[in-house]
């Protein structure tokens, strides 16, 4: 890597306000804190932060475990961190419906209009439509329609408005207890204090991470990890931080945890 600058890539949610702003300042906090420049790249989409890091343009990355697992581009970066919310490194997905919906159960899944996040996404697709299908749900006949809207603000406000009967998003909940106080979900990115009703629950998944290009050297991954490991506990660098990854802290990445999301991401019946 030299002695140049390091690029610090995020596909971030463009609907939280300031998040440009931040992604800008927390770098700049990186760089002082490592003695090196970090540069800021926002990704527009999940493939484009994995073509990114794939190709050496991005030197770190904020990234999904699914991510990391289906593009074949990163299967040599290295895991460096897990993020916390809440005090715990996981969350859960869920397939939710407007408040005022006639939907109640997962019995009336028939022809409605589904709001994904992307094909990547663990919360946003991949691991509700396993958890569908391993609870008896006819995918082919469940969904009439399905759109792809890259964000989970953006599956929220879909639902929300009408434009689309249920969507998948993430669901942090107290604790990681289901049956607990929700912390935060997709559905309020774009609207605070938004409403919506929980149809099915899946998970645990383990968190999104913060990952290396494999050539950056060992010294170097240390000094990144360790600086956003601080600037979660620092009372300026801890309000750019929150806003850009959403994390109240790090812990080490759990390779049991990926392993089971991996084993849970091959196919099964039923899933198509």
């Amino acid at each position: 890597m030299g002695g140049g600058e390091l690029v610090f890539a995020a596909t971030l949610r463009t609907n939280i306000k300031g998040a440009r702003d931040a992604m800008v300042e927390l770098c700049a906090l990186l760089s002082e804190d490592m003695g090196r420049v970090v540069t800021p790249l926002s990704a527009l989409a999940p493939s484009a932060l994995a073509d990114a890091l794939a190709s050496g343009a991005a030197h770190f990355g904020w990234v999904s475990p699914t991510l990391v697992l289906m593009a074949q581009g990163l299967a040599t970066v290295v895991p460096l961190l897990s993020s916390v919310r809440g005090g715990v490194a996981e969350y859960h997905t869920v397939l939710f419906t407007a408040p005022a919906s006639p939907l109640t159960g997962l019995e009336q899944l028939r022809g409605v209009r589904a709001a994904w996040v992307a094909p990547t996404s663990a919360s946003g697709y991949l691991v509700i439509r396993k958890t569908l299908a391993r609870q008896g749900v006819d995918l082919a006949r469940a969904f009439a329609s399905e759109v792809f809207l890259d964000s989970h603000g953006a599956v929220g406000e879909a639902v929300l408005a009408g434009r689309a009967d249920v969507g998948a998003t993430y669901v942090e909940f107290a604790r990681g207890d289901t049956s607990g106080r929700i912390g935060s979900a997709g559905w309020v990115d774009d609207s605070p204090g938004a409403e919506a009703r929980i149809l099915c629950v899946g998970g645990p998944i383990p968190a999104d991470m913060i990952v290396a290009h494999p050539a950056v050297p060992l010294r170097e991954r240390y000094a990144f990890a360790a600086g956003l490991c601080r600037l979660a506990h620092d009372p300026v660098g801890s309000g750019p931080l929150r806003t850009v990854i959403g994390a109240d802290d790090f812990r080490p990445v759990s390779h049991e945890a990926l392993a089971e999301l991996d084993r849970l991401m091959k196919p099964s019946p039923n899933t198509t």
